[in-house]
């Protein structure tokens, strides 16, 4: 179920203050899929990316191990995949429309500029 409100950060390959997370050398990521101490982390993104919409920020689109998640997860939805954003300034137009059709659409923007709309929007008074 999607919780308008909820927020969650993935850090696709870990995070430093927790080792067990980390995808760092050339045989991580071809392991990713069949290791079993990851399963409960992919399991987890997955369930992530299927409830909540998407912000791409810092994600290179060309990384076949976010592609592979991404058809794995989302991609598998086919016309019913939610939409998601990726920030990718400088993206060709030909990429832009590979990334269109897989329902995540491009934000030309600077990552920085685009975290700052975003707060600016979250400290807007709410009407009513």
């Amino acid at each position: 179920m999607r919780t308008p409100r909820a927020v969650s950060l993935i850090q696709l390959y870990g995070w430093v203050a927790q080792p067990d997370t980390l995808v760092v050398t050339e045989n991580d990521h071809l392991q990713l899929w069949e290791n079993a101490a990851k399963k409960a982390l992919l399991d987890r993104v997955r369930a992530i990316l299927e409830e909540h919409h998407l912000l791409i920020l810092g994600q290179d689109l060309t990384d076949p191990t976010f592609k592979q998640l991404w058809a794995n997860t989302l991609g598998r939805f086919g016309a019913l995949t939610p939409a998601a954003y990726a920030v990718a300034p400088g993206l060709s137009m030909a990429a832009q429309a590979v990334w269109e059709d897989r329902h995540i659409h491009i934000l030309e923007d600077a990552p920085l500029a685009v975290v700052e709309r975003l707060h600016e929007l979250g400290n807007r008074p709410q009407s009513m």
